[in-house]
Parts: structure tokens; C-alpha cells; sequence
């Protein structure tokens, strides 16, 4: 999913970006064009934000991978 510059030029941009994760139903995204969000590594804040809403995902920054499945290497 390239989301143009992590979503920090249009307002809202990251809640639209977790709708989509949501509304895709994959098991893996890939994300490039990453920026921090408000301070925090984006991908974490995904995490986060997906898991806030009832969605299990794992993921570090680097390969900019998120997965359903803690077992797949991300």
C-alpha cells in the first residue's frame, strides 16, 4: 500500500489508512513511504491503532511489513 508520505498531507489520512488495512481483511501489508506519526514510529502506531479496534496485527518498522500472524517474520 503506498500511502504518499505516511499520510501526513491530508488531514485524517492515517484513520483512512487503518480503514483500509481493516476493509482489505489481509493476513500481510506492506507500507512504504513511512514517516514517524506524531513522534511514534509508524508502523507501532498502526499496531496499535489496528489492535485499539479489535485487530490483531504485528509489525516492526523495518521491512515495513504488518502481519496477522506472529510467526511470520516481520
Amino acid at each position: 500500500m503506498n500511502i504518499w508520505m505516511g499520510g501526513s498531507k491530508v488531514d485524517g489520512a492515517v484513520g483512512m489508512i487503518v480503514d483500509e488495512i481493516i476493509h482489505s481483511d489481509a493476513d500481510i501489508i506492506f507500507l512504504n513511504e513511512l514517516r514517524d506519526y506524531q513522534g511514534e514510529n509508524f508502523i507501532s502506531y498502526m499496531v496499535k491503532e489496528l489492535n485499539r479496534r479489535g485487530y490483531t496485527f504485528y509489525g516492526k518498522n523495518s521491512p515495513r511489513l504488518m502481519s496477522r500472524k506472529q510467526s511470520i517474520r516481520v
